[in-house]
């Protein structure tokens, strides 16, 4: 099993900000994405909706609360 890579706010928001990195809520339910969507990031629905038109090279960053 792979283990989870943990990092630092800071890093998450840098990589988003860049572009390098895609920040997304890892909550199912729309709503309770929608009380955490944290600037740049989208929610788990939206990202699971748009996976064709994701770069496979990018680094994907999952979080929630």
């Amino acid at each position: 099993m792979t283990e989870v890579t943990r990092i630092s706010p800071q890093y998450a928001w840098e990589e988003t900000r860049s572009g390098r990195s895609k920040l997304v809520c890892a909550y199912g339910d729309e709503s309770k994405c929608a009380n955490l969507l944290l600037e740049g990031s989208v929610s788990w629905p939206s990202f699971r909706n748009h996976l064709d038109s994701i770069d496979a090279n990018q680094e994907i960053i999952l979080y929630c609360n």
